[in-house]
Formats: structure tokens, sequence, C-alpha cells
């Protein structure tokens, strides 16, 4: 009596064993079903009897075992068997049916699948249901039929395809595994699934596919990159063994015509004749067509004839640069290597996607967790050249990760290139309030931001010749040796989109990076609450994370905001007229306790007027100030609330409903008050709840929040 193989290895497994093993540890081992093992104990006590040996000796409860006696027998009557070349994975089972169903001239039915495979009918079965949603994704139908078996009914280009992705499945599991290798029979990746292989291939002469390829290379002036040098081979390999069963690809007239006009076609009219003339087969123009699809889209690492190779793939490129800049928020600085690059993936990548010719992308998931920003960014803009080049890449995230990494490589270069920190100068109209206010947030929200000063716009020429990067100014400022951006005092979400985007100070952020923090609670907000100002939030949680992470850089000398602000210093629903009488009022108990001369009024009116509303420095709020020698005697603040909102003309802010005066005697001992006034002016609710305050008491409670 011979013991067939399947349940060989389920006796293997049992002599293996030392002590007793249960039908459910052997059904996970070896992948076959409880009931089928059970079944197949009767097979493997008939041939141990037969064998002169004792039957499996059964324990209640506990599982089977063999008599430990007779273990060296039976280990040598299947000394030549080798469980693993026959019980696959479900997984395997998968891509061997499926390889037999695409080499197969004739139905193949469940009884030839059970004999080979080795498993039940309800077992294979179950395979096919599962590979019938996955040749629908692939556009073709698996029918079945009783009586005579199953078979793929579609298209044979899709045929192919599915025969190209399944390989690509199978040996992409492992990076250093040669398709080529595998194919020729030098490399065994899983026993069932290469011996597949080999009956798909065993007729093929690889090798000599491989110098054709080699000989295309010459031809088309290009040199493959090594995926597509595998990728061109294991497409012929297919094509000949498919030719060879009378299978032949069929395109479209309109299609046809097209594909000619390549100077591609040409090559792949002489490489058809070639494989025509070894393999003895007749390559149709429709075939040759195919051919040159893989050819315009196979990826090059060189272009011998041409480095930048037509126009309209170029002024593609340069819309895809343009597009990720904008949306990611920052500027390429050195693109050359990045434009040659995109150049040379992306004329190949059109065409893959406007034929459907898929490619294998093996970081595809490291790419969407490692640089997710840049991926997602890359599939956004990424649907304007699908328009332009009118084709649906249907989300081919291949494609898109391929693409998404010439990008992160250009970022990371750019990262290790200007790596040094940006020197700037912060200029406000005084140099004291708004710029020192700007100053702590840049700090904050810019740490490869070196703030070199903070000066008056009269002030700038001062610097001419010193080794600054850029002037980030309150207000409108022309200078003729500097690049200068203009900022609100508080900054908002697109000022800073702004500054990074300028000064090129983007990176690939950290996971658990505070602004990574800030997005998830606001898109937790968001999914659970309607919210007014989404801004004002957003830099209300930002302040927040950011001073319970860090000590307060910007504090400077002692007096606290509570210090200078006192109660004689507040003035609640005070009348102005205008925006002068405001002002004046606003500084009048300063002036009233000798804290500024009448001159420092005037030299805050005199600088609106020749500048502008640089004071208004957030919505409904201003902070008049000048500088120290302006008229200032002692380090004082004041704070004031109109009955009456007054308009300043800052089109942005007006109209003014708080007036903060602040009367700095240099560039340093306020700045722990304006640190916290900073957390005030970052809060919203407690700023409205100082415009609504009906005494003064109000208003110091809300105060002492921030005076710690």
């Amino acid at each position: 009596m011979i013991l067939d193989k399947r349940s060989s290895a389920i006796l293997l497994d049992i002599v293996e064993t030392d002590s007793v093993i249960t039908v459910k540890t052997l059904s996970r081992n070896l992948s076959i079903s409880e009931r089928t093992i059970r079944y197949d104990f009767v097979k493997i006590d008939d041939w141990l009897v037969s064998k002169g040996m004792n039957q499996l000796q059964r324990i209640h409860g506990k599982g089977v075992k063999i008599c430990k006696d007779e273990r060296g027998l039976i280990k040598e009557f299947l000394k030549d068997v080798d469980p693993y070349l026959y019980v696959n994975s479900s997984d395997e089972r998968k891509k061997i049916i499926a390889l037999k169903l695409l080499d197969s001239n004739t139905p193949v039915t469940i009884k030839k699948l059970q004999e080979e495979l080795l498993v039940s009918k309800n077992t294979i079965l179950k395979e096919l249901k599962v590979l019938k949603i996955w040749f629908e994704k692939h556009e073709v139908k698996l029918v079945g039929k009783t009586r005579i078996g199953y078979f793929l009914e579609g298209r044979e280009n899709k045929k192919r395809s599915s025969v190209k992705e399944l390989m690509t499945e199978i040996l992409n599991e492992d990076m250093a595994i040669d398709i080529i290798k595998v194919i020729n029979q030098k490399y065994l990746v899983d026993n069932g699934i290469s011996r597949e292989l080999k009956n798909l291939f065993q007729e093929i002469d690889i090798s000599y596919i491989e110098e054709c390829v080699r000989y295309t290379e010459k031809l088309l002036e290009k040199e493959f990159t090594y995926n597509s040098y595998i990728n061109m081979t294991t497409h012929l390999a297919i094509a000949i063994k498919r030719l060879t069963s009378n299978k032949e690809i069929k395109i479209s007239d309109s299609n046809l015509n097209k594909i000619r006009k390549f100077s591609e076609f040409k090559v792949a009219t002489e490489l058809a004749r070639k494989l025509e003339s070894k393999f003895n087969i007749q390559i149709p123009e429709d075939e040759i067509a195919y051919i040159t699809m893989h050819l315009v889209g196979s990826k090059i690492q060189k272009d011998i004839n041409s480095q930048f190779e037509n126009e309209s793939v170029s002024e593609l490129t340069k819309i895809l640069i343009k597009d990720f800049e904008d949306e990611y928020g920052i500027l390429i600085r050195d693109k050359t290597n990045l434009t040659k690059n995109l150049i040379l993936h992306l004329r190949p990548a059109i065409y893959r996607l406007k034929f459907n010719i898929k490619i294998y992308n093996p970081l595809l998931n490291d790419i969407k967790t490692r640089y997710k920003k840049i991926f997602l960014v890359t599939k956004k803009i990424f649907k304007r050249i699908e328009d332009i080049c009118e084709f649906n890449s249907n989300s081919n995230e291949e494609e898109i990760a391929y693409i998404a990494m010439h990008f992160a490589s250009a970022l990371h270069n750019q990262k290790n290139t200007y790596g040094r920190k940006v020197d700037i100068l912060v200029v406000c109209g005084s140099g004291v309030g708004t710029s020192k206010l700007l100053e702590a947030q840049l700090k904050v929200k810019f740490p490869q931001i070196n703030i070199v000063d903070t000066i008056s716009m009269l002030d700038c020429d001062k610097y001419k010749g010193e080794k600054i990067d850029f002037i980030i100014s309150t207000i409108n400022i022309e200078s003729k040796f500097l690049p200068a951006l203009v900022v609100n005092p508080l900054l908002t979400i697109e000022d800073c989109r702004l500054i990074q985007k300028t000064l090129n100070i983007s990176q690939i952020e950290n996971s658990n990076s505070i602004g990574n923090i800030v997005m998830k609670i606001m898109n937790s907000v968001s999914n659970h609450c309607e919210t007014r100002n989404y801004e004002q939030l957003q830099n209300e949680i930002t302040f927040i994370l950011k001073n319970n992470q860090r000590s307060n850089d910007f504090e400077g000398g002692k007096p606290m905001l509570k210090d200078l602000i006192t109660q004689e210093n507040i003035q609640i629903k005070v009348e102005a007229k205008n925006w002068e009488d405001a002002v004046y009022k606003g500084a009048k108990p300063l002036l009233d306790k000798g804290c500024i001369t009448k001159k420092y009024i005037d030299a805050i009116m005199n600088k609106v007027k020749e500048i502008g509303p640089y004071i208004v420095i957030s919505p409904g709020v201003a902070l008049p100030h000048a500088r120290p020698e302006d008229g200032v005697k002692k380090l004082s603040m004041s704070i004031m609330t109109l009955k009456n909102p007054v308009e300043f003309g800052n089109k942005d802010n007006d109209p003014v409903k708080l007036l903060i005066t602040l009367a700095a005697v240099d560039n340093e001992i306020h700045l722990k008050a304006l640190s916290q006034l900073m957390g005030l002016l970052n809060n919203s609710g407690d700023i409205k709840r100082i415009f609504k305050a009906e005494d003064k008491h109000e208003v110091l409670k809300i105060l002492e929040k921030y005076s710690k």
C-alpha cells in the first residue's frame, strides 16, 4: 500500500512531535482542514498496519501520537517525502490555481486541483471564490460549468497583465529574488509555486530574450532601469508563451495608428523579427504595437540620445513641480536634478497610464507611511496631469509613489544642503512693540530662524552689507538690498505658510510634532463641533501646546502684565470721535502719571500717518506704541475699551474696540509682559470678554490669568 503525499505530510508532523499533537495543531501547521485530517487518519492507520506497525494512538481530549519505538522506522519509509513540497498555504494555493487557469487551454477541473494540491473539494471551492473577485478586479471573468470545469474569459491583454501581476506578487515578497533566475529555474521561491512557473516557461529560452532586450537598448540609445529590464524580459516571455497557444493581443485601429507613429514601433518590429526566427512563431502587428507600448512605458535611467526628451513632457514637469510647491508650501531651490529625473520618469509613466500598463512598486506602503504628506500632495496634484493628458490613472498609487519619491529626495537634499539657520531682521514702525510680538512668535514657530535684531524701519540701512537673508516686517517697507516679507503682528496660518515657502524652512515633519498634533486636534474638533473661527482656534491651541512644552524664552525683565496694567490704567467703554482721539485717550492715563510726555502720543500718530495703521495688530485690537526716545520716562502699559468701535484704516482688522498702549524704555525690559500679552491676544474668548467688560475688575481678573 502507498501512502499519498498529504497523508505522508500529516504522519511526518506527528512523528516529529515528541508528545501528543492535537488535530487543531496539525491543521494549523499544514493548512489542511481538521475534517480532512480525521479522514486521512484512517488511511494512515491502514498504511501503518500494512507495514506491520501499530495504528495511531488516540488520547481522548488531547490528540494523537505514534509509538515511540516505531518513529525511526516510519521516518525510514518516508525518507523521500518532503511535506513542504506538497503542503501549501491558502495564499500559495490561490496563486497556483490562478497560474493553472491562465496557462491552460482547456477547463481546469476541481478534481485535478484536489489531486495536485492535496486538499478537499470545499477548500478548492473556497479558493476559487476568492480568485473570482481577484480576476474581476483585473477585468477577467472566472467561469465555472458543471461537469466541464473552470476557465477564464476576457481580453488577452488583461489575461497577460494578470499573469505579470501574479508573478510580481509571488516574486517580490523578497526583493532579493531575481525574476529571471526563477524563470531560468536557478532560484526556488516556493516548491509548489516555482514548479508552476517552470511549467509556464519550460520551453522558453529566457537568456535569448535577455540578449534581445539588451539589443533593443542599443537601438533606442537608452538604458533601462534594472526593474524595467526585468519587466521587459518577463513581458516578452509571457507574450511568446501565449502566442504559441494562439492567444493573440487585439488593439483597436485608432490606437494602432497612433502607436505606429512612435519611433519605438520600428525597434519593436525589428525585435519581433528576431523572436519569430528563434521561437518559430508569427508575431502580428497588433502584438508588435503591444511590445511598442511596453518600450515606451519602460523607465529609463539614462537617455543617451537626448537629455530632455520633448517639450510637452518638459512642460508637464514644470506644472507638476509648481503645483507641488504651491500645495506643499515650499520653494525648491535647485530644480535641475528634480526636473531631469521627473522628465525621465514622466514620459514612460504617462504612456503606461494611457495604455493601462501596470507596474509594481515594492516601496508603496513604506512611502505612504514615511512620507505621508508628500504622497498625498503628489496624489492630489497629479490629477491635473491626468486632465491634461486625458487619461484616468484610477488612483494608480504605484505610479504616484514613484513620483512622490522624486519629491521626497529633492526635499531631503534641500534640507541637507540648506541646513543652516536663516538670518533675518524683524522690522516694525518703532522696533519695540509689534516687532517684539512678532519676534516671540517667530522663535516659537520657526526654530530654524536666527533673529539678528528687531528694529525700526528707519534703521534698516544700518544692516546694509551684513549677512542678512530676509526682512520680516509688520509694515510695507522698501528695501533696496534685502527681500522683505510683510506679515501680521499676530501670525496667521497664511503668514506661516508664506514664511515657510519663502525661506525654505519647511521640512518633512515628525508625526509627533506640535503642528501635526494641532491638526489632529482640529480634525477631531471639526468632526464634533461647529467652529466659528477655525484659524483663531488653531492659533490658540498651538500657543497653549508650545508654552506648555518649553519655558518662555522671551521673558527678559521682571515686570509682568498685571504689574504694568493696574486698575488706574484701565478705562472701560470710552467714547472716541476717531482713531486719533482713541489713541490720545488710550495713552492719557500714562501721560497723567508722568510715564510719557505729549511728544510720545504725537510720535504714535505721526508714524501711523506716515506708514499706515501698523498698530492694529489683530481683529478689533490696536497696540499704540512708538520708540523709547520719543518721550518714554517709565515702562508702562494701559488698556482701554471703546463704547463704539472706530476705523483706523486697516481693512483686515478694523474696526478697533480695544487699545493697549505700550511705553517701553528699551528693547528688553518689557518682554515678559509682552509675552504674556501675546498669550492673551491668542485667546479670542478672553479678548471678547474684555470687549464686553462693564468694570475694571473683570479686566484685571482676566489679566491675572496670564501674569504667572
